[in-house]
């Protein structure tokens, strides 16, 4: 199903408008990870400053 929409999308945009695409979904959930992970060092760091 995943690869179908793939090769349309391809087909539609454009192989490097579609890699872009990827790429920034992709990078959308690391970055949301990193954020995450910064929220819960900042409390471990607040804790140990008192």
């Amino acid at each position: 199903m995943i690869e179908q929409e793939a090769v349309n999308m391809i087909s539609t945009l454009g192989f490097p408008i579609f890699v872009c695409l990827w790429f920034m979904i992709r990078t959308e959930k690391v970055i949301k990870n990193n954020t995450e992970a910064l929220g819960d060092f900042k409390i471990v760091v607040e804790r140990c400053g008192k």
